[in-house]
């Protein structure tokens, strides 16, 4: 959601405690937000087909993640989320698959901030997401980017608490590398959560190797789709719902990233139909193809120099196998960079 060049300075913190999550019930906030074409661009709008699957999830006896807010929020909003259930098979895919995502990097984000209490997380593309009052701590800081009419819609339904600062640009501005370099020199995670396939390759590639020269020891979350759904946008159920979004590249092998600047180290791959069970319906049978497991997956980078990533990764994060195992950690990696990035998937490469 992140495409625009203006840019402001971060937020001052703001003075509700963090934690006291959920929308602001304050009589101004609680007028509707209405969600035209006018308020929000092609980009922006994306945010609201994923706020209505996190709803939508949320409200199931089986939901593979919970977001209590997400409910409060759609309520608060003026927009036809009737359309993504009008999409083909009811946007199931779409539901499904924020969920997946959206439960692999809280994971990735809650080893994080145990290993660091002090550390820094940058979310790219922030929209409404309240990941940074679910999981932060006190001593964490959040810096939340998102395009200006985003972060505009954001101050009015999520107003900032203290430790969160919004900053209106693009994930291609260097403004917000600025911002998290003034937060102080810590540890810091780099979440883009459904942003990055909207940006031009290019971009992306530049973007990160600037994250590697100017923060280095960052680790980065990102997920990522193949070139199959980039030829082929209909295979994604509510792309067209979403009013103009189109994905602007796709992954052409795993470890892509690391050949876009040599302080780009790819350290985990997932393959997301991996996860949710058989909540992927028919889907589920498409884990066998090599191909197919590639056009959603999760990327684990480190930003910089191999030793100063390391050392700001900590110990090894304990992941989740939501294939019917229990959490487990992570072996250490090995200082040479080995031939194929590790991949989630015992006993068979990703090719």
């Amino acid at each position: 959601m992140v495409d625009a060049a203006s840019s402001s300075a971060p937020a001052p913190s703001g003075s509700p405690r963090r934690g006291a999550a959920g929308p602001d019930a304050s009589p101004a906030a609680a007028r509707p937000f209405v969600a035209s074409d006018r308020e929000l661009g092609p980009m922006g709008r994306t945010l609201l087909v994923t706020l209505w699957a996190r709803a939508a999830e949320d409200a199931r006896p089986d939901a593979l993640r919970h977001d209590p807010d997400a409910a409060a929020l759609l309520a608060r909003i003026e927009h036809d989320f009737d359309r993504y259930r009008r999409c083909p098979g009811g946007g199931w895919k779409t539901q499904v698959g924020v969920a997946v995502r959206g439960r692999r990097i809280d994971e990735a984000v809650e080893a994080f901030c145990r290993a660091h209490p002090e550390g820094l997380v940058v979310e790219l593309g922030a929209g409404l997401d309240g990941r940074s009052r679910r999981l932060g701590g006190p001593g964490h800081e959040w810096l939340l980017v998102d395009l200006p009419e985003v972060i505009a819609v954001r101050r009015r339904l999520l107003p900032p608490v203290a430790g969160e600062h919004l900053l209106a640009a693009s994930l291609t501005d260097p403004a917000w590398i600025d911002a998290a370099r003034r937060l102080g020199a810590r540890p810091r995670l780099v979440v883009a959560e459904g942003v990055l396939m909207f940006v031009e390759r290019a971009s992306v590639a530049t973007t990160l190797g600037s994250v590697a020269e100017r923060l280095p020891g960052t680790l980065v979350v990102a997920d990522a789709i193949g070139g199959l759904m980039v030829r082929f946008p209909r295979l994604h159920d509510t792309l067209r719902a979403s009013g103009g979004a189109r994905f602007a590249w796709g992954l052409r092998g795993l470890d892509e990233p690391a050949s876009w600047h040599p302080g780009i180290h790819v350290r985990a791959v997932h393959p997301l139909i991996r996860d949710g069970g058989r909540r992927w319906r028919w889907m589920r049978v498409l884990r066998a193809v090599p191909a197919m497991r590639r056009q959603f997956v999760l990327l684990e980078l480190e930003c910089g120099p191999r030793g100063a990533a390391a050392r700001a990764r900590g110990p090894a994060p304990v992941v989740t196998d939501h294939r019917g195992g229990g959490a487990t950690a992570r072996p250490p990696r090995p200082t040479t960079s080995p031939a194929r990035p590790p991949v989630d998937d015992p006993g068979r490469a990703i090719r």
